[in-house]
């Protein structure tokens, strides 16, 4: 694993998965959501969303497209007030394709998640708060999750797990439906002309012509 993805405490009660690319304000590349993946294999045997343990996400400085997406597949997310979180997709013609379908519903009203999937408005930590897309802002964001992930430990790890299952279930959709719609839309999106215009006016810094 590069020095992209730190991942610290593996063998102990709590991991922590860290995004390490700060040059680049932590932004998402295929190599790294591939690292990601073998972090969550790595740690429990399962995929990043399909933990059975309470996965939780402090969100500092930009957390925009992937990142964003990213840190919705985690059971909690604490924001920084400051942070800046947004589904940027439509900026480039195109729409959020990493599981957002599954994740996206269970936070938010489907008027309040349009607007963000189309317009790509940047929110605050406290913005986000409102809109459901975080569920905590604190000043200190990792400091917080450290101090939840304990208190989680100190719970029976059988009432977690099945409390999660619970959740999960209740609140869950049909997961290959919702995957299978985002990779159809998006393969319409991708390369068509208005995608290719939409990329070339933000690159030329213009209104895009439609």
């Amino acid at each position: 694993m590069s020095d992209l993805i730190c991942v610290t405490g593996a063998e102990g009660p709590i991991a922590e998965v860290r995004i390490n690319r700060p040059e680049k304000k932590n932004a998402v590349t295929l190599g790294m959501l591939a690292e990601l993946v073998s972090a969550g294999e790595a740690l429990k045997g399962q995929v990043w969303q399909q933990l059975g343990v309470p996965v939780i996400a402090a969100i500092e400085g930009v957390c925009f497209g992937a990142g964003l997406q990213i840190a919705l597949g985690a059971d909690f997310r604490i924001a920084a007030p400051d942070a800046s979180l947004s589904i940027m997709e439509a900026k480039w013609g195109l729409i959020p394709d990493m599981g957002i379908s599954l994740s996206l519903p269970k936070l938010m009203p489907v008027d309040r998640a349009k607007a963000l999937i189309m317009t790509g408005r940047v929110l605050s930590g406290g913005e986000a708060l409102g809109e459901g897309l975080v569920t905590r802002v604190e000043a200190d964001p990792l400091a917080e999750a450290r101090v939840f992930a304990e208190e989680l430990c100190g719970k029976s790890p059988d009432a977690i797990r099945a409390g999660k299952a619970l959740s999960d279930a209740i609140w869950g959709g049909v997961e290959a439906e919702g995957l299978k719609v985002e990779a159809e839309l998006q393969a319409q999106l991708m390369g068509a002309p208005n995608q290719i215009e939409t990329v070339m006016a933000r690159m030329q810094k213009r209104a895009p012509k439609y």
